[in-house]
């Protein structure tokens, strides 16, 4: 089973990004999503999640989805700092399905990054 991970922070307000709500899908060649898992980070802004990647899908391509608008809406308006940012989207494979995916995310209401930790590295 391979592994979803990621460390979600709210760069504005100094703190872990918990309750922020992440989808993994993966997208078919006729570019339909078919979704994994729905959920949302702990506290800590940390999730670990477990996916099978059957053989014929190691060379598929893979959407984690963090909705960063939702998250930020609940957190309360920032003076002079409208939220533009509506969703951070990730496409990514996983060749090897045994392997970790971690992905590191620092959010604010116009601007976001991320950090992606493959296999190996």
């Amino acid at each position: 089973m391979a592994v979803i991970s990621s460390h979600a922070l709210d760069a504005v307000r100094g703190g872990h990004a918990g309750g922020l709500e992440v989808v993994l899908r993966r997208i078919l060649p006729s570019g339909e999503a078919v979704t994994l898992f729905r959920t949302v980070t702990d506290e800590g802004g940390r999730l670990s999640e477990t996916v099978s990647v059957a053989a014929g899908h190691r060379e598929a391509e893979y959407e984690l989805a963090f909705a960063t608008a939702a998250f930020l809406a609940r957190q309360g308006p920032i003076p002079d700092a409208p939220s533009v940012m509506r969703a951070l989207v990730v496409r990514f494979a996983m060749p090897d399905p045994d392997a970790r995916y971690h992905f590191p995310i620092s959010i604010t209401p116009a601007s976001c990054s991320v950090l992606a930790i493959a296999p190996g590295l």
